[in-house]
């Protein structure tokens, strides 16, 4: 052989041959040519092609009968899509049944040609005045052997008769009874001669009727009548109409059951533009490409099979299109991720997760919540409730003990953290508190008119002026609400007066500076010197009091002062000792030290913001008062001991 490098390189035809060998199926092989055509047709071929949009044509099928599967669209003379061949099959059977092609030209009477599928220019001319028949490269006259009577009458025939060929230029009848007649029959009205052809006679038949529009093909509408087609003749080419629907053209198969229809776009579109097809018919694998604007020439061109590799932005990022046919994926520069001014593409995950930020903090309604069935389900997990999901009650309830307390209706809950589970985990927004009791916590109402100070949302008593102390022998001045306005340290009462009593005889009024003489026993010492009686030390132990285990301490006292029963001397005639201590809460405080020691808890009045306190709220133990709950935060507490 020789050497393949020395051969010349040119362009293949589907015509030119390829050495081979060819399988036998006795399994003996022999040598062969192929065309390259066949070989082409025997190859799979593009199985698809990516156009610049998402629709995909696919070619499929078989080698000897392959299959296009593209997007298609209705037939249109704007239509931009491919049509199926059953689309444009469609679109002719329905449209345009029986239709008539061929040429003609103007003033021209058609007939049928050779074939008898097709139309073309006969020989006779109808002028635009409608009044003269032309018959072109025709002859008409009568033969030498008939009777025949050419009148003379401004060129007229007057009577003709002929039985055999007849050639004539021009015939014109006129006249009051001027009609054909042929086998002494005139016909009826509307009939026309027709031929019987060679060797028979012509007879009347039904003439084709119809009305029609300069330039428009004709078609026949019935048996016997012509009209317009879909199809008009313009200056440079064929038009299809479309009517009530978009035009269509139908290329069908040889049996006429399948064909391809080529649609035009809608009306709505004002689609108006030319593809002029390109001088070749390409190579294999090649695809048509628009050159742009209007007339457009298409053009073969080669694509990658692979489809769009990328897609380069207007900056110098590259977004690359990968993966496969069913499942694309796209590789871009998303390292910038979700945010304001950011140019760049971001990721499913990207998006999520700045979604999720920005709708973190606000609540989202999600409606109505019934809290005696817990429906919707607010405690099970997981729950698919996310932070700031919130609800409004419309039946009240506890959810079995779920809620404490008890949620009523118009109450709200919002989730402070994804699938709550725990009564924690939510926030609660009373709508309807009741009125406040002394157990009960609620809304209250602070009359200013008492004394009180209501300013945003704080309650205060007011100060009265007296400083807080403790007083002797207190002088007090207290108002209509019981408030002390005023309170002085006073004298020590005086003495007035002392009732005696013996054995027996009337009582003795002992008054001031009277003398009392008490007589018997040892260690006692009577004097005279005003009301004072002296007891001496010596030898002395304490008086007995009936009633009383006890004895009287031995002592002078003070001046002014008394005798009590427990044993101690008080201030005879004084008043009670008042004594005001003040604190502050801070929200978890229950213990409060006094200044002083009561008596018991009934000897101490406790003031929170002004208002009285229960007793059954606190208890006193030495210098210490106890509350059973603590007193609200921020709040100002007064105590009030008479000792």
């Amino acid at each position: 052989m020789a050497i393949i490098n020395s051969y010349p390189l040119v362009t293949p035809k589907l015509t030119d041959l390829i050495l081979g060998t060819s399988a036998g199926s006795n399994g003996r092989n022999k040598t062969a040519s192929f065309t390259v055509g066949a070989m082409q047709s025997l190859m799979a071929g593009v199985t698809s092609v990516t156009s610049g949009n998402v629709n995909t044509i696919v070619i499929g099928g078989t080698t000897q009968q392959p299959t296009v599967g593209t997007v298609t669209a209705t037939i249109t003379l704007a239509s931009n899509s491919l049509a199926t061949g059953a689309q444009i099959a469609t679109y002719v059977a329905t449209n345009h049944p029986g239709t008539v092609s061929g040429t003609g030209t103007f003033n021209t009477l058609t007939k049928w040609s050779v074939n008898g599928a097709d139309i073309e220019d006969s020989a006779l001319l109808d002028d635009t005045s409608g009044q003269t028949l032309t018959i072109t490269s025709r002859q008409v006259w009568p033969s030498a052997n008939n009777s025949k009577d050419l009148g003379g009458i401004d060129f007229r025939w007057k009577n003709l008769w002929a039985s055999q060929t007849l050639y004539a230029e021009n015939i014109a009848l006129t006249g009051t009874n001027t009609y054909l007649s042929l086998g002494g029959s005139t016909g009826t009205v509307g009939q026309v001669l027709t031929s019987g052809g060679a060797g028979a006679s012509a007879t009347w038949t039904d003439n084709v009727s119809g009305t029609g529009t300069t330039n428009k093909v004709p078609i026949f509408t019935s048996a016997r009548a012509i009209g317009d087609s879909l199809i008009s003749q313009a200056s440079n080419g064929i038009i299809i109409d479309g009517v009530g629907t978009d035009g269509k053209l139908t290329l069908n198969c040889s049996a006429g059951t399948h064909g391809v229809t080529l649609q035009s776009p809608p009306h709505a579109s004002s689609a108006t533009y030319t593809l002029i097809l390109p001088t070749t018919s390409g190579v294999a694998g090649q695809v048509l490409s628009s050159g742009g604007g209007s007339p457009s020439q298409l053009v073969w061109s080669t694509q990658a099979a692979s489809g769009v590799a990328s897609v380069v932005t207007g900056n110098a990022n590259t977004i690359t299109v990968a993966g496969t046919a069913a499942d694309p994926t796209v590789a871009a520069n998303t390292t910038a991720g979700v945010g304001t001014g950011l140019p760049n593409l971001a990721t499913g995950g990207q998006i999520q997760a700045a979604i999720d930020t920005a709708v973190s903090s606000s609540l989202t309604y999600r409606g109505g919540y019934n809290a005696s069935t817990n429906t919707p389900d607010l405690t099970t997990s997981p729950n698919s409730i996310l932070t700031g999901d919130t609800y409004a009650v419309t039946v009240a309830g506890d959810a079995s003990g779920f809620w404490s307390p008890t949620l009523n209706i118009g109450d709200l809950v919002i989730a402070n953290i994804d699938n709550p589970t725990a009564i924690a985990d939510w926030t609660e927004v009373q709508s309807n508190i009741d009125v406040a009791t002394d157990t009960v916590q609620g809304i209250a109402n602070f009359p200013t008119a008492g004394g009180l100070t209501v300013a945003t949302g704080a309650v205060s008593m007011p100060d009265t002026g007296v400083a807080a102390g403790t007083y002797t022998n207190t002088n007090l001045t207290v108002d209509a609400k019981g408030r002390i306005t005023t309170a002085a340290s006073g004298s020590a009462g005086g003495y007035v007066g002392w009732n005696l009593a013996g054995d027996s005889g009337t009582n003795a009024s002992v008054v001031n500076n009277s003398n009392v003489i008490i007589q018997g026993g040892s260690g006692i010492t009577t004097v005279s010197n005003g009301f004072n009686l002296d007891i001496a030390a010596a030898g002395f132990a304490g008086i007995a009091i009936a009633g009383n285990a006890g004895y009287v301490p031995d002592s002078t006292g003070e001046v002014g002062t008394f005798l009590k029963a427990d044993g101690t001397w008080a201030a005879a005639g004084g008043l009670p000792t008042i004594t005001v201590n003040t604190g502050s809460q801070t929200g978890t405080q229950t213990v409060y030290p006094l200044s002083v020691t009561p008596s018991s808890v009934n000897y101490v009045n406790v003031f929170i913001n002004g208002v009285y306190q229960a007793k059954s709220s606190y208890s006193v133990s030495g210098t210490n008062l106890t509350f059973a709950t603590a007193p609200p935060n921020n709040s100002v507490i007064e105590f009030v001991t008479t000792t």
